[in-house]
């Protein structure tokens, strides 16, 4: 799967999704290259501990 093991949908819950979000990849070392449309990759490790800590909901900001 391009997203790797699992995709953390970004938006106003309120609203459909963005179409961003945060996921996995199957090619990790993609994941500091600029190769999406806004995407965030993580190693795929990563983002599945991310999704077991993080609630459904939570606020998320991203910054430089």
């Amino acid at each position: 799967n391009q997203l790797g093991p699992c995709w953390l949908g970004l938006g106003d819950s309120r609203l459909r999704s963005t179409g961003y979000g945060i996921h996995g990849t199957p090619d990790e070392s993609s994941v500091t290259r600029n190769l999406s449309a806004g995407c965030v990759r993580m190693r795929n490790k990563e983002v599945l501990e991310l999704r077991a800590r993080v609630p459904v909901g939570t606020p998320v900001i991203i910054a430089n």
